[in-house]
């Protein structure tokens, strides 16, 4: 085991960071959207209850303008090519 190999719940895939982040800010997981480019930055945020997108590239604030929309159903953008694994509630 290498020093790095540390247990720890702020560790991902665990949830320990994103609901620091959402103490911290005084922000639901209702209310938030948690954009990552790893599979473990996706189910940190599913472990914390917010809806989490799995970014793979290209234009990212097209994909963040998209994945709000469709985590808020705003109607505004077309949520077309934003991948969604968030857990199901």
């Amino acid at each position: 085991m290498t020093d790095y190999a540390v247990d720890c719940n702020c560790r991902k895939p665990k949830p320990g960071l994103v609901k620091q982040l959402l103490e911290e800010f005084q922000v639901s997981p209702e209310s938030a959207v948690m954009i990552g480019d790893r599979e473990t930055d996706v189910l940190a945020g599913q472990a914390a209850g917010v809806e989490s997108f799995l970014y793979d590239g290209g234009d990212l604030f097209e994909f963040t303008r998209r994945a709000i929309s469709a985590r808020f159903r705003l109607g505004v953008f077309n949520p077309v090519g934003v991948i969604s694994k968030a857990s199901h509630r």
